[in-house]
């Protein structure tokens, strides 16, 4: 499904909706208006009713509106565009908070955003009706917020902030510079005649914020004053009144008030500014707790900077005085009563030890021969207990004995009845259809269940896996990747081919590895399972299918069901094997680590054909990702498993349909030129601890890189070549751009870009663009050497090398130009 931030247009009496941006991939792309028609827009119909007052209907009112490509052309249509029915287009449409969206609004430069407290309650004007109830306001080098907005009088604007709780009145501030992205702008207005055309409108997702540099304090000191007193007066019960108010504002914890807020506060003491005011409020809340009373009154009659104002204050207060002098007398009452009580105890404690001379030794002598009879009574009642325990398993193992003898004459008894029972039966039943079917059903059940319980011993979790990887991020991995093809298997491979293709294995649900015969393609795939520990030898991770020539369906890559047997009947036992681990894992929800399947050689067969079932879940954020083989055999695709194919460019193989193009990365390999006398053999490598999803995932997980941007410098690469493309007819599917975006953003962690800036956008193009080149004749040439120039050898050398082949394969053979040319 499609969501487009969309504007309504009232025009003449139509009300239009015009979608102004693609929200795809968390982020905003704008929308070309020629999708939607000469005017760009669609046009809401039948409108009537309850639907006239609908809020989604009104001037210049933006929208979060949901229409999917193939639904766009099954829309009525006008000579002008589109239409809609009112009731379709409202139950499409969501409002912009919904999607926790932010506007960022750019105000004057005279408010300096330090000091907002100071022009909190003027009226911004000159500023668009904000579009979003909550808000961030921004200047030429920060961004504060959130704020909730009110319109005053129609022409101006007063914003607030927008928190609760231990937050109030504090608001974020972030660093400009870190919002090159993801801050998106689009036009506030097309037409000339429109009130804010030639304006611009800003908005962010509050889920990719960037890192807070700093808080803004926006109480202004008549708030505060209310706050201290609030706190002070709630909290007075357990303060005691005779304490400085200096202190009592100091002592309150950083919930209460923060360091800065104690300060003004401490400051405004000093000029007696709101002393008063607090002192007249504390006789008001606490003296109205009785508990308290007798703290309150002991207080006031000791010496305190202020007990002669609290206590003329006390004394303002109705029936006070009496309360003070009757505490006074029962404290003196009281404390009569403790002397008398302290005398008593002073009287007993001499009664108590002059009764207490009693011989130690004697006491200590006594003590020991209680203890030693009590442990020979202990001993003998034990010794009883085993007697008696004796003659009981006696008298049992005597009868046992008797049952026994007895039950082997009842089974040869028993043995003879049953042969010959079954040996009848047979005959009777052996050709009834249910009878039979219901035994093949048992018997399909029980092999079912026993192969549930051998799956279920070899899932690899954390906690029975016992050699697992210690590396955690995926910098660290693709070094000893590296490491490990180069010192140990000898492959002469850079560190960027190496994060290029883990980058590929965990961003894409299938990779394709394309080059020669002999070019090493199993090999290396093998090589990086080995050193990823997915050939664990005890919960393997990896399997190898070797695809074969004439392959159709399912049935020859995986198996079919059975329905005579009642059985699935596998063609590649591996694979099978890999859906039913995979399956027994997710029902326990266990993620800890990948699954890597090769298929070998896999264009020897149409992929699209065998491998069907796998192409509609190359999207990892599809809901519900499973394939069904029949019968109950589902089983769910995890996010923990990945397709690696290896194809060869000659004769005997099949070609890519563009489909499977557009969901895979296509890694070209070239052929290593060894020199007989370097040739050397490679040992087998040890077995290596099994490396974690979370460490392999992270170059897939969006969150880990989601708040980065793309350098200006590649966007601008990028689009000249997607120019070059567009100018023979070639457009680029959302997909692709998607992959190649997400390509460069996690590049930036695991590659070396200092030398060349575009590397990874040379590795994305050659993988994702390139292949899509197919078609012949002088104009086909002009663009690939328009594109040459583009991708030059300086700045994208890997692409500049693949289009210089195929230019010149493609003049050795009457002008057709092929990625995939043989």
């Amino acid at each position: 499904m499609s969501t487009y931030l969309a504007r309504i247009e009232h025009v003449n009496e139509f009300y239009n909706i015009r979608p102004v941006m693609e929200m795809l991939d968390g982020g905003f792309v704008e929308v070309e208006e020629s999708k939607f028609g000469q005017y760009g827009t669609i046009t809401i119909a039948a409108i009537y009713g309850q639907y006239s007052e609908s809020p989604f209907i009104q001037d210049d009112k933006y929208v979060m509106f949901n229409l999917d490509d193939n639904e766009l052309a099954s829309l009525e249509t006008t000579y002008s565009g589109y239409r809609i029915k009112a009731a379709d287009y409202i139950a499409r449409s969501k409002s912009l908070d919904s999607y926790r969206i932010r506007e960022v609004i750019d105000i004057p430069s005279e408010y300096d955003f330090n000091d907002y407290s100071e022009w909190k309650k003027e009226l911004i004007t000159d500023i668009m009706p904000p579009i979003t109830s909550v808000v961030y306001l921004s200047n030429s080098s920060q961004i504060i917020g959130p704020f909730c907005w009110k319109e005053v009088s129609g022409n101006g604007y007063r914003f607030l902030p927008y928190a609760e709780g231990e937050e109030a009145y504090l608001v974020n501030s972030y660093n400009i510079k870190d919002f090159e992205e993801p801050i998106y702008e689009f036009d506030a207005a097309k037409r000339p005649s429109d009130l804010y055309y030639e304006r611009e409108r800003y908005i962010l997702l509050a889920s990719s914020l960037p890192q807070v540099s700093a808080k803004i304090d926006c109480i202004d000191d008549e708030a505060l004053k209310d706050l201290a007193i609030k706190i002070l007066s709630t909290s007075a019960e357990t303060r005691k009144a005779q304490k400085e108010i200096k202190n009592a504002v100091m002592g309150l914890t950083n919930l209460d008030l923060t360091e800065e807020r104690k300060q003004r506060l401490v400051s405004m003491f000093k000029n007696e500014e709101i002393t008063d005011q607090m002192m007249s409020t504390i006789p008001s809340v606490i003296l109205e707790n009785k508990d308290s009373m007798e703290k309150i009154a002991e207080a006031i009659l000791k010496n305190s900077n202020y007990s002669e104002k609290i206590y003329s204050l006390v004394k303002e207060q109705g029936g006070f005085a009496n309360i003070i002098s009757k505490l006074e007398s029962e404290k003196k009452e009281k404390q009569v009563e403790l002397a008398d009580l302290q005398r008593k105890v002073d009287e007993t404690k001499e009664q108590v030890s002059s009764e207490q001379e009693v011989d130690n030794e004697k006491v200590q002598q006594l003590v020991a021969e209680n203890k030693n009879l009590k442990d020979k009574i202990s001993e003998y009642g034990h010794y009883e207990l085993l007697q008696n325990k004796v003659a009981e398993l006696k008298d049992k193992k005597d009868g046992l004995e008797g049952e026994y003898n007895q039950l082997l004459k009842m089974k040869e008894s028993v043995a003879n009845d049953i042969e010959k029972k079954v040996s009848e039966a047979y005959t009777n039943l052996a050709f009834d259809g249910a009878l039979s079917s219901m035994m093949m059903e048992e018997a399909a059940k029980f092999e079912k269940n026993r192969k549930n319980e051998k799956i279920a011993r070899i899932i690899a979790t954390k906690d029975n896996v016992k050699n697992i990887s210690t590396i955690e991020n995926p910098e660290e991995l693709v070094d000893f990747v590296w490491q490990e093809l180069n010192v140990k298997a000898n492959r002469n491979i850079s560190k960027n081919d190496v994060a290029n293709i883990m980058l590929c294995l965990s961003q894409g649900f299938l990779s394709i590895l394309a080059g020669e015969p002999g070019s090493g393609k199993t090999s290396l795939v093998s090589l990086i399972a080995q050193i990823l520990g997915l050939n664990n030898l005890h919960h393997n991770r990896y399997e190898e299918i070797a695809v074969e020539k004439g392959w159709t369906s399912r049935r020859d890559f995986i198996g079919y069901y059975n329905p005579l047997t009642k059985t699935f009947d596998a063609a590649n036992k591996g694979m099978l094997n890999a859906l039913e681990i995979m399956r027994a894992e997710s029902r326990e929800n266990i993620k800890d680590f990948p699954y890597l399947i090769l298929l070998d050689e896999a264009n020897l067969s149409q992929m699209e054909h065998y491998w069907a079932d796998f192409m509609s879940l190359c999207d990892f954020d599809k809901k519900r990702r499973e394939i069904s083989l029949g019968e109950d055999y589902t089983y769910p695709i995890p996010d923990t498993l990945r397709f690696v194919a290896t194809i060869n460019l000659d004769h005997t193989t099949e070609i890519l349909s563009p489909r499977l193009i557009d969901r895979a990365w296509i890694i070209k390999l070239q052929a290593s030129d060894v020199l007989i006398d370097e040739l050397t053999e490679v040992d087998a490598l040890e077995e290596y601890p099994l490396v974690t999803f979370d460490c392999f995932g992270k170059l897939n997980d969006s969150r880990q890189w989601l708040s980065q941007s793309l350098d200006i410098a590649i966007v601008e690469k990028f689009n000249r070549v997607r120019t070059c493309f567009q100018e023979i007819g070639i457009n680029f599917s959302p997909r692709i751009i998607g992959m190649i975006k997400r390509y460069c953003l996690a590049s930036k962690s695991i590659m070396d870009l200092q030398e060349n800036v575009y590397a990874a956008l040379d590795y994305a193009v050659a993988q994702k663009i390139l292949p899509l080149i197919n078609g012949y004749g002088e104009m086909y040439a002009e663009f690939l050497q328009k594109l040459l120039l583009e991708c030059d050898q300086n700045t994208m050398p890997r692409c500049y090398e693949v289009i210089q082949a195929i230019l010149r394969k493609g003049n050795l053979n009457m002008q057709y130009y092929q990625f995939f040319a043989r």
